[in-house]
């Protein structure tokens, strides 16, 4: 990661995540979570939450595994391409060239807690035509 980002800070913790106080996490800026209890990570996503941290978790069985982003209310700008006809000339017999324009726009993407994404109900009806577009190993 320093490679990527001289600026970056990367901390790890081996004690048990049970013992660490709720305070330990509102120190860092976005927490990364692997190897834990929905218990333990539906705890930490909380406090993240609270104190507006960024909290991302995962893990991996096999060749199945997932990976969680609560980025809580992120704001990011997105660089949009648009291609522009140009005239070449005065009159119509020149052929018009494409030209493009490039126009940076800001978003904003509000995100669910872990708590909330895990209790979908993939069962109601408004939800099936999902389930049968998606692979069913989505759901494994």
């Amino acid at each position: 990661a320093k490679a990527l980002n001289p600026m970056v800070e990367i901390t790890t913790e081996t004690k048990q995540v049970d013992v660490l106080p709720d305070s330990y996490f509102s120190t860092y800026d976005i927490v990364c979570a692997t190897g834990l209890k929905q218990e333990q990570l539906e705890r930490i996503n909380n406090i993240c939450r609270d104190n507006s941290k960024k909290f991302l978790c995962g893990d991996v069985w096999g060749m199945f595994g997932y990976m969680f982003a609560d980025l809580v209310d992120h704001e990011y700008s997105e660089e949009i391409v648009q291609h522009k006809a140009v005239k070449r000339g005065p009159d119509d017999t020149q052929k018009s060239s494409g030209e493009t324009v490039s126009i940076t726009v800001k978003r904003r993407a509000i995100y669910v807690p872990l708590q909330n994404a895990l209790s979908v109900d993939w069962t109601k009806q408004e939800l099936r035509s999902r389930f049968r577009r998606g692979d069913p190993s989505y759901f494994v």
